[in-house]
């Protein structure tokens, strides 16, 4: 696998952590009733905005301007009117001053339909100032029902929330879209179901990248990340696609049954005329790592099948198994493996579609894919039936000294020689 894909699998985990740094709970103080304010201060990419009754003395009528609009009718009906330069506090202990244009209720409270909107700053010693819309409806001073909320931390950098809440917070159907300019990322977009700020449940996310790569995942989702049940997609610039399907962890396929499709019709660096290799069995941090099995189909229809234990997505150690097919020769090996090739104590057998010989036999320490020292033997069978071994010390796969013991179809010895 390249070093593109590798950090385009890793899917997500660089959008993540960009977003995770961004505050977008604004949390009003109350004298009366108020939210519980033990939010998560590190919130990740769909942390909603949390916003609390504001005090009756900050928005009452003495609070509007003398042209406003009556603040409420004797009989107590909800009217329009503006307040500015609300104080509101956030969850952190910094300040802001908004403006709210909309309905109140008689007791003073945003009630109706409305528009919050102002500044804060954020970072931490204030160095970002983020500008935040809030609008649709408010019940008892919290926004309740549909909604948008609208962030823009400057440098290209924003967020936009639609859908619904509860209880102040993102809570129900939504879908959240941030446009980013940092890291690799250009934008995200969750659409699920929101759960206090978090997409809970099966949503769908997709990431777009720098790059031209666009990966899409759908399946279940937890504290901001993909977790459990689902499928990513990854559409590349060049025409490539990666499909990973499984277990997630925190953005990671995880554990012993996960699946991964790569589709290359135009091959790859190591192999042109690879079309397709798919990874199947244990994953850690998206990668195959554990006991897989590695299937490749090239353009002329042949299939190299690998197995045994893989580290970041390569075949090491001993125990491996490869089967392929070759010129319609049919190669298999047993033994040890390292760097992508045959290094090791093995044995390789081929088995031969034409030519002098059926099948030849290979066995000792492999170096590179080629015989290399001393042990080692070479079994050639004939199509006469007869058997010609050769046992001693080999270099790059060619016999350089030892015997050489030539057999009938019978098995009887017929010749031998030293070299």
């Amino acid at each position: 696998m390249t070093d593109q894909k590798k950090k385009i699998m890793l899917f997500a985990s660089a959008g993540v952590i960009l977003v995770a740094v961004v505050v977008i709970i604004i949390l009003l103080s109350s004298s009366s009733k108020t939210k519980d304010p033990a939010q998560d201060a590190t919130v990740k990419e769909d942390t909603s905005k949390t916003v609390t009754k504001q005090a009756e003395a900050d928005i009452t009528p003495a609070a509007a301007e003398e042209d406003d609009e009556e603040y409420y009718e004797s009989n107590g009906q909800v009217t329009e009117s503006k307040i500015k330069g609300i104080n509101l506090t956030l969850f952190d202990g910094k300040d802001c001053t908004c403006e709210y244009t909309g309905e109140f209720n008689k007791s003073g409270e945003m009630d109706g339909q409305g528009e919050l909107k102002g500044t804060y700053v954020v970072g931490e010693n204030g160095e970002v100032t983020v500008n935040f819309i809030l609008s649709g409806t408010f019940d008892d001073g919290l926004p309740k029902g549909q909604g948008t909320s609208y962030e823009d931390f400057g440098s290209g950098i924003s967020r936009t929330y639609t859908g619904n809440f509860e209880n102040g917070m993102w809570n129900g159907e939504g879908t959240l879209e941030q446009v980013l300019v940092s890291g690799e990322l250009t934008g995200t977009s969750v659409t699920g179901n929101f759960v206090n700020g978090y997409a809970v449940g099966k949503a769908t996310t997709v990431y777009t990248y720098k790059n031209g790569t666009k990966v899409t995942y759908k399946g279940e989702m937890a504290d901001g990340y993909p977790n459990g049940k689902g499928k990513s997609t990854a559409k590349l610039a060049n025409g490539d696609t990666i499909v990973t399907e499984g277990t997630f962890v925190n953005g990671s396929c995880e554990g012993s049954k996960c699946k991964r499709t790569e589709k290359t019709p135009k091959g790859t660096d190591e192999n042109p005329t690879l079309v397709e290799r798919i990874f199947e069995g244990e994953f850690k941090g998206n990668e195959p790592n554990g006991k897989c099995l590695m299937t490749e189909t090239s353009k002329d229809g042949s299939v190299c099948y690998t197995e045994g234990t893989f580290v970041n997505g390569k075949v090491e150690g001993t125990g491996s198994s490869i089967s392929y097919q070759a010129n319609g020769n049919v190669i298999q090996y047993e033994g040890g493996y390292s760097n992508s090739s045959l290094n090791g104590m093995g044995t390789r057998t081929v088995t031969f579609a034409s030519g002098d010989f059926t099948q030849m036999t290979e066995t000792g320490n492999f170096t590179n894919g080629q015989l290399e020292g001393t042990s080692c033997s070479l079994v050639g069978y004939g199509t006469d039936g007869s058997k010609t071994v050769m046992e001693g010390t080999f270099s790059n796969g060619q016999f350089v000294s030892g015997s050489i013991s030539k057999f009938n179809k019978n098995g009887k010895l017929i010749g031998s020689s030293t070299k």
